[in-house]
């Protein structure tokens, strides 16, 4: 291997372009950022040496040039313009996918979609199923574009293994490479034991997240002192966000957060919060799972979530949304001092376990 491993990162959402220094901050690595977007971020007083493009087709040949440059290429959400880049990269340049969730997860929309959810994006899908019928050639090629593009990469990352063989259920993947535990959230914190009767629903608006069972068991609880706030900043709109916010109105206790928060504001409710819900049946909101976690927050996730499966062998107290109403009713819903200490010791446990270091250990290893 030679003495500096020269990585290419491609990034389309400035908000994940910090995981260059969570993941791959090390004296061994030389690293460059390509930012394909049409949002402007100013990459000139960003802490990486990198070239800003426009996702033109015109761009492709460029971007591919700079790509050859370099030792490994990492990709940040495979869209279709980022498949059509890989789909050039030379053979000899390891491309490693740092896999987002929606690429797979939304060609098998139903399978992580809840009944009450599907009731409410049947005119949407239908609207989608027209549009696709109407411009079937360019979406089929599109489809092609993209699994043309898995079959090339040489690594997609996951938090687990039991996502890993969920994917591999259904389509032919690439070798899995175990990213890492976010360790930051411990940073300068100090968890409160004195919690209000306050529980967060959700992270963003995306139908994955299958609010309006959340809301059900809202409306179907005795206890009438606790409120309820749903993030709902990002994800999409259509009939279905329109039905979550009506239905979210219909009830006092549930207050809508549709604005995107600063990472002050944000961590000034998980502290003050008593659990965190979230009904997600394919693995996302972990970033919000960790900071419930080291604020000291009951956490409740859908059974069917590999995420679930993967905290609870790891030992963490996670609960079941399926616990959520009685929960509710009998005033059980917070966690005490003595299993706020453990899931954090537990989550500590798991930093070790997936650190930063073992990451970038197997990089170098998959190079030699």
């Amino acid at each position: 291997m030679k003495e500096r491993l020269k990585i290419i990162h491609i990034h389309s959402d400035p908000k994940f372009i910090m995981d260059i220094d969570a993941m791959y901050n090390n004296v061994v690595f030389e690293n460059k950022l390509i930012y394909v977007g049409e949002e402007i971020y100013d990459i000139e007083n960003s802490s990486y040496i990198g070239i800003q493009f426009k996702p033109i087709i015109e761009n492709i040949g460029p971007i591919i040039e700079v790509l050859k440059r370099s030792d490994v290429v990492v990709v940040n959400f495979l869209d279709e313009y980022k498949s059509q880049i890989v789909n050039k990269i030379p053979n000899n340049i390891k491309i490693i996918w740092r896999f987002f969730g929606i690429e797979f997860y939304s060609r098998r929309q139903n399978m992580f979609l809840s009944e009450q959810t599907r009731k409410n994006v049947k005119e949407d899908l239908s609207v989608i199923k027209r549009i696709r019928i109407f411009k079937n050639k360019i979406y089929n090629k599109n489809d092609v574009t993209f699994f043309k593009a898995v079959k090339r990469i040489d690594y997609i990352t996951s938090f687990c293994i039991e996502e890993y063989d969920l994917l591999k259920r259904f389509w032919k993947i690439p070798k899995f490479l175990k990213l890492s535990v976010e360790y930051d959230v411990f940073i300068n914190k100090q968890v409160s034991y004195s919690k209000e009767p306050k529980i967060i629903l959700g992270n963003n608006k995306h139908n994955f997240n299958n609010h309006i069972d959340l809301i059900n068991i809202v409306n179907n609880s005795t206890n009438t002192d606790v409120d309820f706030l749903m993030f709902f900043s990002y994800g999409g709109e259509g009939v279905y966000q329109n039905k979550v916010r009506d239905l979210s109105l219909q009830n006092s206790k549930i207050q809508l957060i549709e604005n995107f928060l600063q990472k002050e504001d944000f961590d000034k409710i998980y502290e003050k919060s008593s659990a965190f819900v979230h009904n997600g049946y394919r693995q996302m909101a972990l970033g919000n799972i960790f900071t419930a976690i080291s604020f000291g927050l009951k956490v409740y996730l859908n059974e069917d979530n590999v995420i679930y499966k993967w905290l609870t062998k790891e030992g963490l107290l996670i609960s079941s949304i399926k616990e959520l109403e009685n929960d509710l009713n009998n005033n059980n819903y917070g966690l005490t001092k003595r299993e706020i200490d453990l899931n954090i010791e537990m989550y500590k446990s798991l930093i070790v376990n997936y650190n930063v270091k073992k990451f970038q250990e197997n990089l170098l290893k998959i190079m030699d």
